[in-house]
């Protein structure tokens, strides 16, 4: 130890924050209802405050939208985390979501009627319902006419909005037929001798 002389000092331990792994855990796909997503679950260890964003995706490019998604379409969100304490601010991985179209099924009922006789009621049968305060617009026609001629199928067709995108419509047509009119023959009343001829 003669050969030794032992100087002490101080020195500086710098510790750097942690990275947090942020990590999105749930699904919030589903139909369309009219309503914003909800934020989805996620893990973290931090505590700082939590900044979630939605995005399409156009190529390889994220545009951030202004709200939360609520229309037809796939989508992605990501959470940003301010650094706060032990942890660095941090930034989740995109998670995909998609808000599924809700479907409407129309099966049109056929119909008939008597030639010359006014037609029947046009009625179709509709599963699924459009959210509350979205009209579909839907209507039901025939190009079949009181004086259309009988024996002859026409068509009965349902149209609607196809501006309603959130919507996946299925459309079942159908048939009208008019049917041939009884004819109805009266004998006119003879009065006559008998002669032996026919009349």
């Amino acid at each position: 130890t003669d050969s030794y002389t032992v100087v002490s000092g101080y020195g500086t331990l710098a510790v750097t924050q942690a990275k947090d792994a942020i990590t999105i855990t749930g699904d919030i796909s589903k139909t369309y209802d009219g309503k914003e997503v909800n934020d989805p679950a996620y893990t973290r260890k931090g505590t700082g405050n939590v900044e979630l964003s939605y995005y399409t995706k156009s190529g390889s490019t994220y545009n951030k939208l202004s709200v939360k998604p609520k229309d037809a379409g796939t989508y992605y969100v990501s959470i940003n985390e301010a650094a706060a304490g032990n942890y660095a601010e941090s930034v989740s991985a995109y998670r995909e979501f998609i808000i599924s179209k809700a479907v409407i099924k129309l099966e049109a009922e056929a119909a008939s009627s008597i030639y010359y006789e006014p037609l029947a009621e046009l009625k179709y049968k509709e599963t699924g319902t459009a959210v509350t305060g979205e009209d579909l617009g839907i209507k039901i026609s025939t190009n079949a006419t009181a004086a259309s001629p009988a024996g002859s199928n026409y068509d009965i067709t349902i149209t609607y909005d196809t501006a309603m995108t959130n919507y996946a419509v299925t459309v079942t047509n159908a048939k009208y037929t008019v049917i041939n009119a009884a004819m109805k023959v009266n004998a006119a009343d003879v009065n006559v001798t008998y002669d032996g001829k026919a009349h």
